[in-house]
């Protein structure tokens, strides 16, 4: 029996991809990459290519844990407890 195939991830992802993955609207992505928020590549004007492993990081920098987490993020003491 053959095996079945499946796509791996990509490396890379354009702008549509991206927003897909990280689970935020295309607006939101646009605004990440033109203010510089997400690395990326920029072969032509309107075209985007985002690392997975930017993507990553980007995910892991917006995770949450719990709620008491979440306020110290917001009041800016991430760094204490």
């Amino acid at each position: 029996m053959p095996e079945v195939l499946t796509n791996p991830e990509p490396a890379v992802f354009n702008m549509k991809g991206f927003c897909l993955y990280v689970g935020i609207s295309q607006s939101t992505g646009w605004r990440l990459v033109n203010t510089y928020a997400v690395p990326h590549e920029r072969p032509t004007p309107k075209t985007v290519r985002i690392s997975k492993a930017d993507a990553d990081d980007f995910r892991a920098k917006r995770r949450v844990t719990n709620h008491q987490e979440h306020l110290r993020v917001k009041k800016g003491l991430e760094n204490k407890k």
